[in-house]
Protein backbone atom coordinates (compact mmCIF):
# COMPACT_ATOMS: atom_id res chain seq x y z
CA UNK A 1 0.00 0.00 0.00
CA UNK A 2 2.43 2.21 0.77
CA UNK A 3 4.44 2.58 -2.61
CA UNK A 4 0.96 4.23 -3.41
CA UNK A 5 0.94 6.94 -1.51
CA UNK A 6 3.34 10.19 -2.71
CA UNK A 7 3.95 13.06 -0.11
CA UNK A 8 2.55 16.57 -1.44
CA UNK A 9 4.48 19.42 -0.26
CA UNK A 10 2.94 22.41 1.51
CA UNK A 11 6.71 23.89 3.60
CA UNK A 12 8.23 21.31 2.64
CA UNK A 13 9.94 20.38 6.01
CA UNK A 14 8.79 16.81 6.18
CA UNK A 15 9.98 16.02 2.35
CA UNK A 16 12.84 14.43 1.32
CA UNK A 17 13.65 15.49 -2.09
CA UNK A 18 15.70 12.47 -3.03
CA UNK A 19 14.37 9.56 -1.11
CA UNK A 20 10.05 10.41 -0.80
CA UNK A 21 7.59 9.50 -3.93
CA UNK A 22 6.51 13.12 -4.25
CA UNK A 23 3.10 14.34 -6.42
CA UNK A 24 3.35 10.80 -7.78
CA UNK A 25 6.81 10.71 -9.20
CA UNK A 26 9.38 8.61 -8.65
CA UNK A 27 12.00 9.10 -5.67
CA UNK A 28 14.59 11.34 -7.36
CA UNK A 29 17.51 9.12 -6.10
CA UNK A 30 16.37 6.46 -8.10
CA UNK A 31 16.94 7.84 -11.52
CA UNK A 32 20.24 7.59 -13.25
CA UNK A 33 23.12 10.07 -12.61
CA UNK A 34 21.45 11.82 -9.11
CA UNK A 35 23.45 10.62 -6.87
CA UNK A 36 26.23 12.72 -7.00
CA UNK A 37 23.92 15.64 -6.32
CA UNK A 38 22.06 14.19 -3.96
CA UNK A 39 25.06 13.18 -1.81
CA UNK A 40 26.28 16.27 -2.04
CA UNK A 41 23.92 18.29 -0.34
CA UNK A 42 23.27 15.56 2.23
CA UNK A 43 27.12 16.27 2.98
CA UNK A 44 25.71 19.76 3.83
CA UNK A 45 23.38 18.81 5.60
CA UNK A 46 20.58 19.34 3.27
CA UNK A 47 18.28 16.48 2.51
CA UNK A 48 14.00 18.34 2.69
CA UNK A 49 12.56 20.57 0.28
CA UNK A 50 12.14 23.45 3.13
CA UNK A 51 16.04 23.42 3.34
CA UNK A 52 16.42 24.61 -0.66
CA UNK A 53 13.17 26.92 -0.69
CA UNK A 54 12.96 31.03 -0.50
CA UNK A 55 9.81 31.93 0.97
CA UNK A 56 7.87 35.49 0.37
CA UNK A 57 8.61 36.91 3.76
CA UNK A 58 5.53 38.77 4.07
CA UNK A 59 3.06 36.12 2.11
CA UNK A 60 4.90 32.70 3.03
CA UNK A 61 4.62 31.63 -0.43
CA UNK A 62 7.69 29.90 -2.27
CA UNK A 63 9.54 31.86 -4.46
CA UNK A 64 12.37 29.65 -5.65
CA UNK A 65 14.73 27.10 -5.07
CA UNK A 66 17.89 28.11 -3.15
CA UNK A 67 21.13 26.04 -3.34
CA UNK A 68 24.71 26.06 -1.65
CA UNK A 69 27.32 26.73 -4.04
CA UNK A 70 27.37 24.14 -7.15
CA UNK A 71 31.10 22.76 -8.28
CA UNK A 72 31.34 22.58 -12.26
CA UNK A 73 32.01 18.60 -11.84
CA UNK A 74 27.79 18.49 -10.00
CA UNK A 75 26.58 20.79 -12.97
CA UNK A 76 24.84 18.11 -15.24
CA UNK A 77 23.36 16.11 -11.74
CA UNK A 78 22.48 19.53 -10.58
CA UNK A 79 20.43 20.68 -13.34
CA UNK A 80 18.92 17.20 -13.81
CA UNK A 81 18.25 17.78 -9.91
CA UNK A 82 16.44 21.40 -11.11
CA UNK A 83 14.74 19.79 -14.29
CA UNK A 84 12.82 16.85 -11.59
CA UNK A 85 11.86 19.37 -9.05
CA UNK A 86 10.41 22.15 -11.37
CA UNK A 87 6.97 20.94 -11.01
CA UNK A 88 6.67 19.58 -7.16
CA UNK A 89 7.68 23.07 -5.13
CA UNK A 90 6.56 23.51 -1.86
CA UNK A 91 3.35 25.77 -1.81
CA UNK A 92 3.04 27.73 1.57
CA UNK A 93 4.99 28.07 4.14
CA UNK A 94 3.67 27.16 7.61
CA UNK A 95 1.78 24.29 6.62
CA UNK A 96 2.24 20.95 7.16
CA UNK A 97 3.00 18.31 4.43
CA UNK A 98 -0.03 16.25 3.30
CA UNK A 99 -0.51 12.53 1.88
CA UNK A 100 -1.92 11.63 -1.49
CA UNK A 101 -2.95 8.13 -3.20
CA UNK A 102 -1.57 7.59 -6.57
CA UNK A 103 -3.62 7.47 -9.70
CA UNK A 104 -5.00 3.83 -10.05
CA UNK A 105 -5.56 3.29 -6.64
CA UNK A 106 -8.74 2.07 -4.92
CA UNK A 107 -7.90 2.99 -1.09
CA UNK A 108 -9.97 4.48 1.01
CA UNK A 109 -9.84 8.32 3.04
CA UNK A 110 -9.23 6.58 6.29
CA UNK A 111 -6.29 4.19 4.97
CA UNK A 112 -4.57 7.32 3.72
CA UNK A 113 -4.85 8.70 7.21
CA UNK A 114 -3.08 6.03 8.68
CA UNK A 115 0.19 7.60 6.97
CA UNK A 116 -0.31 11.19 8.30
Amino acid sequence: MAQNVSKVPKEGEMVNFGSDKIMGNPPINSLPGMDPIIHYLQSKGISNMSQISQWNVSSNVWIRWEFPPISHHLKGSFDSLCNCLHNISPTIKGEKDEFRWDSGTNYSIKALQLFE
